[in-house]
């Protein structure tokens, strides 16, 4: 599972970095979190999409 959440986690990072956010994820074994910014007016909607797509996480809680 740890190898599933660090694929999950360089993935994430990669979109990112990608659209220029200044998001972070910290991860260990299988858990992550998601270190947000409000640079960004949709970044609370992160959540909901994860959810959407099968993601189940809350805001401001480690994933694992």
């Amino acid at each position: 599972m740890a190898k599933k959440t660090l694929a999950l986690v360089e993935r994430l990072r990669a979109l990112f970095a990608h659209h220029g956010l200044a998001a972070r994820i910290e991860s260990y074994s299988s858990w992550f979190f998601f270190h947000l910014h409000n640079d960004h007016p949709l970044t609370a909607l992160l959540f909901y999409h994860l959810r959407e797509r099968g993601i189940h996480i809350q805001d401001g809680f480690p994933a694992s």
